[in-house]
């Protein structure tokens, strides 16, 4: 009986604990000089942040009145749309339309507004700015439309002309 019991424990141990142990086992490794020979995978370049294509551009406006809000919101509106500019408030190369508006009569308010628009290249923030080109005129409340798109098409003219300070 007692040779029955131990064949059966020898039996177990070959059936299930063996099997488990050779699994357990780590796989052989490669040889040194095999390993060496194998160049090493190159990371994948992931940009951190997918760049917008478009000229970067910035929009600043001074001025208190309606109808000169109302064109500094649609040039911010449209630029930020198009795909020809990339609105941008970072220190880096870009164009500046610096917009600055009054109302045309104190009396009326609402009505129109004259507007001055400089445009002018940035290297960085601490840097002196240049001077690309300026454009002034009245702009009334039912024209804001037409006249953002007007300024636009003349900076996207300027960004074309000047396009090499960008490279």
């Amino acid at each position: 009986m007692r040779v029955v019991s131990v064949l059966t424990m020898l039996l177990l141990v070959a059936v299930v604990v063996l099997p488990v142990a050779l699994h357990a086992q780590p796989a052989p490794t490669a040889r040194p000089e095999a390993q060496q020979q194998r160049p090493a995978p190159a990371a994948p370049e992931v940009p951190a942040v997918p760049a917008k294509p478009g000229v970067p551009l910035a929009i600043e406006h001074l001025g208190g009145d309606a109808v000169g809000g109302s064109l500094a919101y649609k040039l911010k509106d449209l630029a930020g749309r198009s795909s020809l500019f990339q609105l941008s408030t970072a220190d880096e190369k870009r164009l500046k339309l610096l917009v600055r508006t009054v109302e045309e009569f104190r009396d009326r308010p609402n009505e129109a507004s004259v507007y001055s628009v400089v445009w002018v290249y940035s290297e960085s923030e601490s840097t002196l700015k240049y001077f690309l080109d300026v454009e002034s005129g009245l702009v009334f409340a039912g024209t804001t439309d037409e006249k953002a798109q007007a300024l636009l098409s003349k900076t996207q003219e300027l960004a074309s002309r000047y396009g090499y300070l960008f490279e």
